[in-house]
């Protein structure tokens, strides 16, 4: 009797193991779980992962950088401005015996200014940064490819695992099945 209940333990571990590894931490109802065909396992893992949500908008990031502007070729436009004030205490002497005395005396300066500039031929500086740009867009698309495939690759690894653990579940209900003929 401790043998048979060491065995169903036994079962039920395993199948436990690999509904999680299955689920990554979701709870599944096992029942549906056993009418999940591989596509319904794939389209469920793609649209559920996160990791291809960031990938997808790195890599459009990527692409929306991928301008002559970003490369540096659009103008500089520039603009500044300033206001100045200062207080003067001024003692003067005149020629003509007279002084000057003013404590405090405010004087006030505003000043902006506005300006381009552009540069004709950059030494292809432009041409450089918008295949950098291209390289960067590419390696984005390349590596949400590569999430999706990786993802892929762990959803049907651990569809396929379940599948295993099911089969050995099935023969080890057989084998419990034989024993208890034999026994009997």
């Amino acid at each position: 009797m401790l043998n048979k209940l060491f065995i169903k333990l036994s079962i039920f571990c395993l199948f436990t193991v690999g509904i999680s590894h299955f689920c990554h931490g979701q709870i599944i109802d096992p029942q549906s779980l056993a009418q999940l065909d591989i596509a319904q396992a794939l389209n469920i893992g793609l649209q559920n992962n996160y990791g291809l949500v960031v990938s997808q908008n790195d890599a459009q990031f990527a692409a929306n950088n991928f301008t002559r502007g970003n490369a540096g070729g659009l103008p500089s436009i520039y603009f500044t401005s300033g206001y100045t004030i200062s207080f003067t205490n001024t003692q003067q002497k005149l020629s003509s015996g007279s002084e000057i005395n003013r404590k405090g005396a405010r004087a006030s300066a505003a000043n902006a200014s506005l300006g381009a500039s552009y540069t004709v031929f950059q030494g292809f500086r432009l041409y450089a940064g918008l295949d950098k740009l291209n390289q960067l867009k590419l390696a984005g698309e390349n590596s949400y490819k590569n999430a999706i495939e990786n993802t892929l690759q762990k959803i049907l690894l651990s569809y396929y695992d379940v599948a295993r653990q099911n089969q050995i579940i099935r023969v080890s209900r057989q084998n419990i099945a034989l024993f208890e003929l034999r026994r009997t």
